[in-house]
């Protein structure tokens, strides 16, 4: 049986969690928290160090200290690219900018979206999505 039978099989149907791992959490909370307006908040749980998490829709988003994860690999700078859905590009471009971080790029109209994107303290590729009518929309990245 191939890992992608094994995976339908295993019936995995939705994300539960994105757990980003830092070598400095503080300051990737402070970001996350202060340039993309998320509602982080401190969580300690079962035998974890201090970690900040919120909740993205279905989806719980948390930044960890590298002490919670020890089973891991070191992380590497720039290893995640994520995307957000935002109502209004230039408003987020606007906030990450006013919270002293500086924008890819300005947002642009991409046809089936609005994009802008920005680095993560830790180096990774956050884009930020304004799709009409606040939908998802039907192209994927």
């Amino acid at each position: 049986m191939g890992a992608e039978t094994e995976i339908r099989a295993a019936g995995a149907h939705s994300l539960s969690a994105v757990l980003i791992v830092s070598k400095d959490p503080a300051r990737l909370v402070a970001f996350y928290r202060d340039a993309l307006g998320l509602a982080m908040v401190d969580e300690i749980h079962d035998d974890t160090d201090l970690h900040w998490g919120c909740e993205l829709g279905p989806i719980h988003f948390a930044i960890h200290p590298t002490s919670n994860f020890e089973q891991c690999a070191e992380p590497q700078p720039g290893g995640i690219n994520m995307a957000f859905n935002v109502p209004d590009a230039q408003v987020a471009s606007d906030a990450i900018e006013a919270a002293g971080y500086q924008v890819e790029y300005a947002p642009k109209d991409l046809g089936w979206c609005i994009m802008t994107a920005v680095r993560d303290p830790d180096g990774n590729y956050i884009e930020l999505t304004q799709f009409p009518s606040g939908g998802r929309g039907s192209k994927a990245h």
